[in-house]
């Protein structure tokens, strides 16, 4: 607050911090997914989460992330 008592806001707020967020993420080479709930997590031998498949409601098909064995995800767009 100011000296008045009004709000005084010197960082990113919702809308624009999520438009500086998605603008950096796509610089970096992100595959974004909008609108593609994940339906199943993929689980290794060990029980542990490696991946998960879902569906891209607006293109009416399926994807799948899985983690490699260097560490890296892997994504797979099933047109």
């Amino acid at each position: 607050m100011d000296e008045r008592g009004r709000s005084q806001r010197n960082s990113l707020q919702g809308p624009e911090y999520m438009r500086l967020m998605l603008k950096r993420t796509k610089q970096a080479g992100v595959t974004i997914l909008d609108h593609s709930p994940a339906l199943e997590l993929l689980v290794d031998d060990s029980g542990a989460v490696a991946g998960a498949n879902g569906l891209r409601r607006q293109k009416h098909d399926r994807w799948t992330v899985s983690l490699r064995p260097s560490g890296q995800g892997h994504l797979q767009l099933d047109d």
